[in-house]
């Protein structure tokens, strides 16, 4: 029987030089994590049983007070803030009157913003980006404000950081929401944000964390979470579109258990070790200069490539076309403040296996070298 979908459906598998970018895929689960996600798809269960069973068990790996497996990171923001609107009017926010929802508001330092939060906007409230840092955030608090939003993306100086936003939202007695979805590794974050002082804390499970793309993972307090639990599937209502499959729920705990388990730091040292073989293999070559940057764009402790054309004459977006449509495919990422590849782009060694390096870089001397055989042909003629 063909199983090769890819194949039949004339889809090429891509090299990840990028990232863990949903448009990629995302990750790339473990054969441990394929293996038991296989096996919970192939039988039925009581799934609030299970649901109870995966929850409690990633609470006690996060060490956190209750945990809940999501469809996806942005599900989670949905939730958590349906959740918050629940709580401030004492009632599922389900008989609340929609006029309520939405003058319902939700505050975030404003260096804060991504096109992620529209998931909060989406639940019927207003999202209010505040300008400036901590006392300007609890000048912002009305009677309407149901939560604190703070995303962790980096730091800008003089903005509010996230033990600011964590301080402002309790003296008001309101639930601070973080969205950490890219925040792993390193996967003490995964038990030292909510530490911190968050209600709750959502990160992505198709990242880093190596889990079903369609996943996420919400740690935090009990109170809160069990909040997130009244709305959420099987019941119906404001959660049931947010499903997650038996076997996605188990995946996701395998993923976890994988990344807990893993030597970080000999993790770590293999993605520099990478990034030596990229610095190494282009030293001095006349049309590439190869630097090492850190941290990442996400402001994970994980290095990366980044690559510039040494002459004006090699424009960086035919090379990385090229890349794109070689044989392999592969994907790079934007330098950071750049619409497009003109001036370079970067090489993402986060989900790059070690088999792929060499490929890349045979990759990158092929492109560069078809670029020189068309320069040469240019001016001979």
């Amino acid at each position: 029987m063909d199983t090769d979908f890819y194949a039949r459906l004339g889809i090429r598998p891509v090299i990840n030089a990028a990232g863990h970018y949903t448009v990629l895929g995302g990750s790339v689960p473990t054969p441990r994590v394929r293996a038991a996600m296989d096996i919970a798809a192939s039988s039925m269960v009581d799934v609030l049983s299970l649901r109870s069973a995966v929850h409690a068990e990633v609470a006690r790996l996060t060490r956190n007070e209750a945990a809940y497996v999501t469809s996806g990171a942005a599900a989670g923001l949905y939730l958590a803030v349906a959740a918050a609107v629940s709580s401030h009017y004492k009632m599922s926010i389900e008989r609340v009157a929609q006029a309520d929802i939405g003058r319902s508001r939700v505050l975030m330092p404003a260096n804060g913003r991504n096109p992620y939060d529209v998931a909060i906007r989406q639940v019927g409230v207003e999202l209010i980006q505040v300008e400036g840092g901590q006392d300007a955030l609890a000048r912002a608090i009305t009677e309407d404000t149901v939560a604190v939003l703070h995303a962790v993306i980096g730091q800008a100086d003089g903005m509010s950081t996230l033990r600011d936003s964590c301080a402002v939202a309790h003296d008001a007695g309101l639930p601070l929401i973080v969205d950490a979805a890219a925040q792993i590794p390193p996967a003490s974050n995964l038990w030292e944000i909510p530490a911190a002082g968050a209600d709750v804390v959502i990160f992505s499970g198709g990242k880093a964390l190596g889990a079903p793309q369609s996943t996420g993972l919400m740690l935090g307090s009990a109170s809160f979470i069990d909040g997130v639990d009244a709305l959420a599937f099987p019941r119906h209502g404001y959660g049931r579109m947010f499903k997650v499959g038996r076997d996605q729920l188990v995946g996701a705990l395998a993923a976890l258990e994988d990344v807990l388990a893993r030597d970080e730091v000999m993790w770590l040292a293999s993605r520099e070790a990478q990034v030596g073989r990229f610095l190494e293999a282009f030293r001095g070559n006349p049309l590439l200069e190869m630097t090492r940057g850190f941290p990442n764009i996400a402001g994970q402790p994980v290095p990366y490539v980044l690559v510039r054309p040494r002459s004006l004459t090699f424009d960086g977006r035919l090379l990385t076309e090229r890349l794109r449509n070689g044989d392999p495919s592969i994907a790079v990422d934007r330098i950071p403040g750049h619409e497009g590849y003109a001036a370079g782009f970067i090489i993402n060694t986060l989900a790059l296996r070690e088999e792929e390096v060499d490929q890349v870089i045979s990759a990158i001397f092929a492109a560069i070298a078809d670029h020189s055989v068309e320069r040469e042909q240019a001016t001979s003629s």
